[in-house]
């Protein structure tokens, strides 16, 4: 049995934003049906790995639709009314490590620069998958907020431009002694 892979699937406008400053990602309406590998990610994955402000956008919605995965909060912090399934963690390498024990399907990491930027550091994100979409918002919430010391190459695997103007990417980082 292959090592579940950890994944970042998440959409991103071209000028680097994967959401408005509230948090709404509304930009992304015209663009949900043309995205036809989204059944195929969604069923290939076993747990979620998300930060607190994810968490509490995804709340906010109402249902919460995560019912069928485990999911991970990244937090310091107690969370009120937590859903079935959902638990909080604060160590990404022992979360990291426990899951590619227990799960026989990949991981999926959805969240922002803040929840991303410790498992980049630590090396644990075995793939980017990047959603391009073709939309200038000129400000919101950024991919990474800030500049880290951390300085990580990536090797393409694939790109595909969808018909309403997505452009799908996949990177796989490469790590130290690789080619």
């Amino acid at each position: 049995m292959a090592r579940p892979l950890l994944r970042v699937f998440l959409a991103v406008t071209i000028d680097g934003f994967i959401a408005r400053a509230d948090g709404r990602v509304d930009y992304l309406d015209p663009y949900n049906d043309g995205f036809k590998g989204w059944d195929a990610f969604f069923n290939s994955i076993g747990s979620i790995i998300m930060g607190r402000a994810t968490y509490e956008q995804a709340r906010s919605q109402g249902r919460w639709i995560f019912d069928d995965k485990r999911t991970f909060v990244l937090t310091s912090r107690d969370l009120p009314d937590v859903p079935a399934g959902v638990e909080t963690f604060s160590d990404p390498a022992a979360l990291v490590e426990r899951l590619r024990r227990e799960e026989s399907k990949d991981i999926w990491h959805m969240g922002g620069g803040r929840s991303l930027a410790p498992f980049d550091e630590l090396e644990l994100i075995d793939r980017w998958e990047l959603g391009i979409v073709p939309v200038i918002l000129g400000s919101g919430i950024p991919l990474f907020p800030e500049q880290t010391d951390t300085f990580n190459t990536c090797r393409l695997q694939k790109c595909e431009q969808h018909e309403n103007g997505l452009v799908e990417l996949h990177y796989e980082p490469i790590r130290e002694g690789e080619d």
